[in-house]
């Protein structure tokens, strides 16, 4: 089976969850996303080496005849007809958020319709459509074919409640069909569609994700995608949230626990939708203690002038440029029990004090000031 999977937020974990569920089962898997090449969970080879994905399907295939292939669908290359060659037997959305890659749509409209067609366009004539059951209405415009929603709403094929939700994470039950699963747990709730998305892929996939849920109780993220790190007397998270919408979950969901004070250091990358920078000044200002901004690659743009753009009138918002002394400032100087949420890079790499280093290297190894 050929599963792409599309949205602005949640590709890369709807596809890490999979390769978990497909632990126990008999078939390959292969994934195609942000992480690299992927076959059962092992690095086949980075995105900078790789060949036309159709090419990637054909050899898996191949290889593995029983196996699955997905592969996260990004709106720029939908527009530009990258996958016209590629039939899906599965198209999943995750959700659609507003402000993001307004540089290549021309509105938020063009964006949403780019991802929706996938539907229409990709869809072979037996394929399934996995979405959030908020946008049913509108796939359903798009294809005929059996589509299976989630979310909290009670008409959703895959619902999900929330059992607890604190410093250790959430715990929450899944019901689908005549099947429900309780306390199955993960960092944060931010990431339940996302699971609930994958438990569908699965189940079409006739994946054994029933065995899973029975007995794995803990489910892990990607490298970088809330990743809480202690150090000394605080928390410090880091995730690739770096649109409002991410943005925003992740710190309403932050609000949830009982942290002393919420401090936000983020940044917004150059020659990128650039509208959504104020939107997520607010957004960082309303839901944290405090803001620090920095560089998160500037490209060919002025760092300080995107910070600026960032921060409109806001006089209390705190500018660091450099992204490493960013971090260690926010670390030394926040109060005891605080939460610190170091976001948009994730576990990516950047060159800081000659040294090549992800936020969660440069957390980990580094030594208190009065050391």
């Amino acid at each position: 089976m050929v599963i792409g999977v599309t949205g602005t937020n949640g590709k890369t974990s709807t596809l890490f969850f999979l390769e978990q569920f497909y632990q126990n089962s008999s078939r390959d898997i292969y994934t195609y996303g942000t992480r690299g090449f992927y076959k059962n969970q092992n690095l086949l080879r980075s995105l900078v080496e790789n060949d036309p994905l159709e090419v990637l399907i054909e050899d898996a295939i191949i290889e593995s005849p029983n196996s699955d292939f997905y592969f996260e669908a990004h709106s720029p290359l939908l527009k530009n007809g990258v996958y016209d060659e590629i039939g899906l037997d599965v198209a999943v959305l995750t959700q659609i958020s507003k402000y993001e890659h307004c540089d290549y749509h021309d509105s938020y409209q063009d964006y949403k319709e780019t991802k929706l067609k996938m539907f229409g366009e990709h869809l072979i004539p037996k394929g399934v459509a996995i979405v959030p059951y908020k946008y049913l209405t509108e796939v359903k415009k798009y294809t005929n074919n059996t589509i299976l929603t989630f979310g909290v709403e009670p008409d959703a094929d895959c619902t999900y409640i929330i059992e607890e939700n604190n410093k250790g994470g959430v715990c929450f039950t899944l019901q689908f069909q005549n099947q429900v699963f309780s306390g199955i747990q993960l960092s944060s709730s931010v990431f339940i569609p996302s699971f609930c998305a994958a438990f569908l892929c699965a189940i079409v996939s006739n994946c054994p994700v029933e065995f899973m849920l029975e007995n794995e109780k803990r489910f892990l993220l990607p490298e970088g995608r809330y990743q809480l790190i202690k150090k000394w007397d605080k928390e410090v998270v880091v995730d690739f949230a770096h649109n409002p919408g991410g943005m925003l979950q992740l710190l309403r969901d932050i609000q949830n626990k009982s942290y002393t004070e919420v401090w936000t250091i983020f940044g917004c990358g150059g020659d990128r939708s650039k509208t959504k920078r104020p939107i997520m000044g607010k957004i960082a200002k309303r839901y944290s203690d405090k803001v620090i901004l920095t560089q998160d690659n500037s490209r060919n743009e002025i760092t300080a002038n995107i910070l600026s753009e960032i921060a409109g009138d806001e006089t209390q918002i705190i500018k660091v440029p450099q992204r490493g002394k960013a971090i260690q400032y926010a670390v030394q100087k926040a109060p005891k029990g605080a939460i610190i949420a170091v976001l948009g890079m994730g576990d990516t790499p950047y060159l800081y004090k000659e040294e090549l280093v992800s936020d969660i290297q440069l957390i980990k190894n580094m030594q208190h000031e009065n050391a």
